[in-house]
């Protein structure tokens, strides 16, 4: 029963929600939670991609110092001439390098001197470019492995850079002044009587990235 003065509805002021107190509660809590979440999916997101971007430049570093050392390596022969009359010699413009080296990097030569064939290739639909290998064994290069280096074949490249903004050779040539050396961007036939006093390959990932150069000095014969 409901005494004198009584209700049977509490009073205005007494402890508990309402239905639209709670709702409002749990909105504004489910945008905190959102807003938390979020902020966290976005730091994973970074953290992620600099754990890729360091293991990306950490291979490139190791690649590059991989060629670097066969580079170093060159034949210090001006000519390398086979029994069949064959010649070797360095050569290369900024795209392509050509020479022997007693520093194979692929296994399968084994480590036995190699004739070394680096070419980059251009995708223009990416706006990319790639570095690939090729070793020629000269313990047994022959007529087939020869015709092979000359009709361009290049089911047996090897990938070592996948994707760079751009990829580039240079060779440092002494001038005709005395005491000045110059970076070329091609070594031709018309030298191979001649060494480049080095070499030097430059690797940009980005556009907005400074390049990774590295510089190979070739001993002089």
């Amino acid at each position: 029963m409901v005494g004198q003065g009584g209700s049977a509805f509490p009073k205005k002021g007494s402890c508990g929600f309402t239905l639209l107190e709670l709702l409002v509660s749990l909105t504004i809590l489910a945008i905190v939670a959102s807003l938390i979440f979020g902020s966290l999916k976005v730091g994973i997101g970074a953290w992620e991609k600099g754990e890729r971007d360091i293991d990306a430049t950490q291979r490139l570093r190791a690649v590059a110092e991989l060629i670097k050392a066969q580079m170093a390596s060159a034949y210090l022969e001006k000519r390398v001439k086979l029994t069949d009359g064959v010649e070797f010699y360095v050569r290369g413009d900024k795209g392509t390098l050509e020479f022997c080296s007693v520093v194979p990097i692929l296994p399968k030569s084994e480590g036995r001197p190699v004739y070394v064939k680096y070419r980059v290739e251009r995708d223009e639909d990416m706006g990319e470019e790639r570095l690939f290998l090729r070793e020629w064994d000269l313990t047994f290069f022959g007529p087939k492995e020869l015709q092979e280096e000359e009709e361009g074949d290049l089911t047996e490249d090897t990938l070592l850079i996948g994707s760079a903004k751009e990829i580039s050779f240079e060779y440092l040539s002494p001038s005709e002044a005395d005491d000045e050396q110059v970076w070329v961007e091609q070594w031709g036939e018309e030298k191979k009587f001649s060494i480049p006093l080095a070499i030097r390959l430059c690797i940009r990932l980005e556009r907005d990235e400074a390049p990774l150069c590295i510089v190979a000095r070739l001993p002089m014969p």
